[in-house]
This record gives C-alpha cells, structure tokens and sequence, in this order.
C-alpha cells in the first residue's frame, strides 16, 4: 500500500550489486525478502503491473534473471510482459494460488532453489 499519486519503484535495489550472474524478481516486498532469506540475489516489483521500461537497461547486463512469478493470471502476464522486455528471463512459476511465500513455508528455501533451478 502507498500513499495515492505516490510514484513505485524496484524494491532491494541494493542486489542489483551483489557478486552473483542470476538475479531473481518476485512480485511484492515480501516475496523479495522470503526469496533473499533462501539465498537468491532478488528484488521486487511492487505488484506485476508496475514494471517501467527503463527497469529493462537495468536488469540487461545479468546473466540470468528469473522471474518467480505468482501462480495466478497476474504472475502469468508478468512473465509474458518480462520476456518480451529482457533476454534474459526465466519465468519460474509457483503453483496455482501460490506466491514465494507460499512455496518457502511449504517446501523451504531448498524446495524453492529447487523449483528455480538453481
């Protein structure tokens, strides 16, 4: 939640300077904070509408990015939208009606690495 006409931006920026090839996107802060808990370098979208096209010559320069993408209508869109954007994108979906969270508290940070392949 934000204050009306408050304008959004990328959430954890300070990953965007980790030592690391992959870097992770979620959907909301928390998904973010979960997904760094169980060692990703992540940052996050303030919901899956609010990607800006500048955030694309940001994330160009990783090796990898994946996308941990909600499992609903949104979370897919958000992946389509990504991977039309970047080159480098991996949408990895959670099951249906599942975010980060979810799968984390459910199968744990392994099972989460696990689903992302890494």
């Amino acid at each position: 939640m934000s204050r009306p006409g408050a304008t959004t931006h990328i959430f954890n920026i300070n990953a965007l300077g980790d030592d690391s090839d992959v870097l992770a996107i979620c959907e909301g802060e928390l998904d973010t904070v979960v997904a760094t808990q169980a060692g990703f370098s992540a940052v996050g979208l303030p919901g899956a509408n609010n990607w800006k096209s500048f955030y694309s010559r940001v994330l160009a320069d990783w090796a990898k990015v994946i996308l941990l993408c909600d499992g609903d209508n949104a979370g897919r869109e958000m992946a389509k939208h990504l991977s039309r954007e970047l080159d480098n994108v991996f949408p990895v979906f959670m099951p249906e009606g599942q975010d980060v969270n979810d799968v984390f508290l459910l199968e744990g940070a392994d099972g989460l690495r696990k689903r992302a392949g890494v």
